[in-house]
């Protein structure tokens, strides 16, 4: 166990480092969005790699993965949801859901049957057979207009923090 509390820390510790870069990328307005937003799909593969460890997911399966921001970020809400009674909204849910499924999307190794080519890191041919760049394209997540993307932040940032923050048995 003590190794899965080490890798999930580290996983945490570096998660939090790129959420921070990914806010001072945001001041920086006059850069393009592709940057902020992939230093928060990093972030957020990153927090989802050290919550999956936490719970008992393989180490080296982890390692080796990209994804699971979708499925990881919403169980991650509803955790940080039910420490307060009557926050669990289903709508705030699905909307993270949503938003999470978003942000995953932006890695270029994960697609969605190659619907969505997007992503905040290399070029891409759109459907009409135009290349597009990261540098130049409007990916229209803008976290402070959407009302859950708020929350969902504060949670990730709530969770970030406690795994980053995990006692190692042993370690004085």
């Amino acid at each position: 166990m003590t190794d899965a509390i080490r890798w999930s820390k580290a996983f945490a510790i570096q998660a939090r480092s790129d959420f921070f870069a990914r806010e001072q990328l945001v001041l920086g307005k006059h850069l393009p969005q592709c940057h902020q937003l992939h230093y928060l799909q990093m972030a957020m593969e990153k927090l989802a790699k050290a919550h999956r460890i936490a719970g008992g997911s393989s180490i080296e399966e982890i390692r080796k993965s990209h994804g699971g921001i979708e499925r990881t970020i919403t169980t991650i809400m509803r955790q940080v949801l039910g420490r307060t009674p009557g926050t669990s909204e289903k709508w705030i849910l699905e909307q993270v859901r949503s938003l999470a499924r978003r942000i995953e999307l932006l890695h270029p190794a994960v697609r969605a049957g190659e619907s969505v080519p997007a992503n905040c890191e290399y070029p891409w041919l759109d459907g009409g057979g135009q290349i597009r760049v990261p540098a130049e394209y409007n990916f229209a997540i803008d976290l402070t207009k959407e009302t859950v993307a708020v929350k969902m932040l504060k949670a990730v940032y709530e969770m970030a923090a406690e795994l980053a923050n995990q006692e190692i048995p042993g370690d004085d």
